[in-house]
């Protein structure tokens, strides 16, 4: 079993600049702007629809 230093990818000794913070988690925040517009549409046409009848 290996020891645990006690040491993460985010603990290097220095701080993370914005750019590394934002390469890290791009994807959370691509997910948190497209899964509502996915909804928001989704629930859009279906009222078009049904407007329209």
């Amino acid at each position: 079993m290996t020891e645990y230093d006690g040491e993460t990818e985010f603990d290097s000794g220095r701080d993370p600049t914005l750019p590394d913070m934002l390469g890290r988690i791009w994807g959370y925040i691509l997910f948190l702007i497209a899964y509502p517009i996915a909804f928001f549409g989704i629930a859009y046409v279906k009222f078009m629809r049904m407007d329209l009848r």
